[in-house]
């Protein structure tokens, strides 16, 4: 039950996010509307590497649990944790640099690719605390 409904007000928190964002676009323009929702793609594609990461890590730390091994416990708790931060790390890094690219992917209209630009250290903070 502990466990279990973290992880249910974590799945709440990640979902009403998304209704708050619906929310605010329609008191948005079109042009910021799209860099939005892009922003939410490629945050999400981050998010699903850490997420896949973390489930591993979790299975290994229930296996290490259920065979009383607290050294296992710790040791794949650190693993996937480290592991979760590299890779937001990586996507941070990666998006420094292409950001432009990696939006000229969903639009070719350069006017939300530039908000998109000017939205970076947002992306960061949702993609860090993923």
């Amino acid at each position: 039950v502990k466990l279990g409904s973290f992880g249910s007000l974590n799945v709440a928190a990640e979902l009403a996010i998304y209704e708050i964002a619906s929310i605010v676009a329609q008191c948005m323009s079109t042009t910021v509307t799209a860099a939005w929702v892009i922003s939410f793609q490629l945050c999400s594609m981050a998010f699903a590497f850490s997420f896949g990461i973390v489930s591993s890590g979790g299975i290994l730390v229930g296996g290490s649990l259920g065979n009383q091994d607290k050294k296992g416990v710790k040791k794949w708790a650190l693993v996937g944790l480290f592991n979760t931060f590299l890779n937001s790390s990586s996507f941070i890094i990666v998006f420094l640099f292409f950001i432009r690219q990696a939006a000229s992917v969903f639009t070719s209209d350069s006017k939300v690719v530039d908000v998109l630009g000017n939205w970076f250290w947002v992306m960061c903070i949702k993609i860090f605390f993923d």
